[in-house]
């Protein structure tokens, strides 16, 4: 590594508030679920995309999980991994 350049940190769970939002249904309702304290979490959705957002909760409170979109289809299981970005 170059004299001056920073090693970006390693990915590490957090605690966090995370929601989903369906995507093109007009006024549809949202969905919360608190992580547990391994970073992990599950939403039941219905089938259709989404928004997944968060915010932090804990020792960074309020510090906000980049949004990512989701598709959710019946019967299945999406695994997705969201990132808090640092500068």
């Amino acid at each position: 590594m170059a004299p001056g350049t920073r090693r970006p940190n390693p990915p590490r769970p957090v605690q966090a508030t995370v929601t989903a939002v369906r995507l093109g249904a007009g006024h549809s309702p949202s969905y919360s679920v608190a992580t547990t304290s391994d970073g992990s979490f599950r939403l039941d959705l219905p089938p259709g995309t989404y928004e997944l957002a968060g915010t932090l909760t804990g020792p960074n409170d309020g510090d906000r999980i980049s949004p990512d979109e989701v598709s959710v289809s019946a019967g299945g299981t999406t695994t997705v991994e969201l990132f808090v970005n640092y500068p």
